[in-house]
């Protein structure tokens, strides 16, 4: 993609610039903007309504008459978060956290919904949902439908900014195929998408950009760059110098790295196979490709499972991907879910261990807090004993985010007409 169409450019200096489109005049820094006020005006309203309608039909399009998926009607309030460490610090107020490990997400509580059926031991928290996709799984596990989807509200407590929303809208897919063909049909619904809103809305769109932009948006949407973090890694540290980027972790992956490496790469990444254990606790291993491998052990009470997984330096990584728009950000969050019962309570137990303890080994042992929580998964974990029980791969697609980069938007508050922030809403 040639400079000019970028909507936004990592700048040398760290600042993240947006360039412009035909309605918002370029911004030196949109880190440093104040989101919480900026809202579409009255005919950026229309049309925005006109193109949320052209994607909710390509959405349901493409998923019944080309994947064969089915929608599913799922529950806005959940005691399942896909962070378990969130649920922990919301329901066990008071137990102080020692590890300075991010939780993946916030939680917003409803505390007295079912007030009358609380104790001490269970105050009956309940969360707004951030994400259907544990919902998904158990949806496939016992109505034996292979493949299904979902387009729903998401809520998460964080402050709102270019790229940011408290609430906003998730496509969500799940269904029993490899990571490999997972990816396919999430590059499939973007191509899609930016296909069937363009005709069913193209006045709308061309508003916001020229015909070009979206043509080239197209073709690099066929041709998207896939590449391993560990890569990714090597050519950010070949570009910047910096050497943190020689560290083989996700934590150095930020807006501004996300950017430049689209940069780097002119299209549509797909970036793969990130440390195992720096994954949400629903990703899994990825299976061992080449001599690159460790043995992973998953120790619950008394059941043991010893596996083989993929490594990089010695480090198991994980089957999962993320897709970031080329001049945006990341779009599609996805991966091949964990697969067997005692991988999934490991997982849950291990973070929460090192939350409160520093120590991920801590979280075999009984501690009434960590059970608990534990407890709270129980359905999502014993899916995978049923018998017939087989495997799943998944993605969400952020709507507004995908809104933004399709109409280079300089704010995410302006990709939809009632944009959610961390201050009350005006409407």
């Amino acid at each position: 993609m040639a400079a000019g169409l970028f909507a936004f450019r990592a700048l040398d200096d760290g600042r993240i610039e947006y360039t412009g489109n035909n309605v918002y005049k370029p911004i030196e820094d949109v880190r440093s903007l104040d989101v919480t006020g900026l809202e579409p005006g009255p005919d950026e309203i229309r049309r925005l309504s006109r193109i949320n309608a052209a994607m909710y039909k390509a959405v349901v399009e493409y998923f019944g008459k080309v994947v064969g998926a089915e929608f599913v009607v799922l529950p806005l309030i959940t005691r399942m978060l896909s962070s378990p460490g969130a649920a922990f610090k919301e329901l066990v107020r008071g137990r102080r956290l020692v590890s300075d490990q991010p939780l993946e997400v916030e939680a917003f509580t409803i505390e007295r919904f079912f007030q009358d059926q609380c104790s001490s031991r269970d105050p009956c928290i309940v969360f707004l949902s951030e994400s259907s996709q544990l919902y998904l799984e158990i949806t496939i596990a016992y109505s034996g439908i292979s493949r299904v989807y979902s387009v729903y509200n998401s809520f998460r407590r964080e402050e709102a900014d270019w790229c940011h929303l408290t609430e906003f809208h998730h496509v969500e897919f799940e269904g029993r195929v490899s990571q490999e063909e997972n990816e396919s049909i999430a590059m499939g619904l973007i191509r899609h998408l930016v296909k069937r809103i363009l005709e069913e809305a193209e006045d709308d769109v061309l508003y916001y950009v020229d015909r070009d932009y979206v043509e080239e948006v197209e073709y690099m949407a066929s041709n998207p760059k896939r590449v391993r973090l560990a890569e990714a890694l090597y050519d950010l540290y070949n570009f910047t110098g910096n050497r943190k980027y020689r560290e083989f972790t996700s934590r150095h992956l930020g807006s501004w790295e996300e950017l430049k490496l689209t940069q780097i790469y002119e299209t549509f990444v797909v970036l793969k196979e990130y440390p195992y254990f720096e994954t949400f606790f629903y990703q899994t291993y990825r299976d061992p490709v080449g001599p690159d491998t460790v043995d992973l052990e998953f120790r619950v009470g008394g059941e043991s499972l010893r596996v083989k997984a993929k490594a990089y330096n010695g480090v198991p990584v994980a089957d999962n991907a993320d897709i970031i728009w080329p001049g945006y950000r990341e779009v599609v969050g996805s991966g091949h879910r964990v697969r067997t019962a005692v991988e999934t309570e490991y997982r849950i137990r291990r973070f929460l261990g090192l939350l409160l303890y520093g120590d991920p080994k801590k979280g075999s042992i009984r501690d009434p807090d960590i059970d608990r929580i534990t407890e709270l998964y129980r359905p999502y974990i014993e899916i995978r004993s049923l018998r017939g029980y087989r495997e799943t791969s998944g993605f969400g697609l952020g709507w507004e985010r995908f809104l933004q980069g399709l109409l280079k938007l300089p704010s995410i508050t302006l990709a939809t007409p009632f944009p959610r922030t961390h201050k009350p809403p005006r409407v």
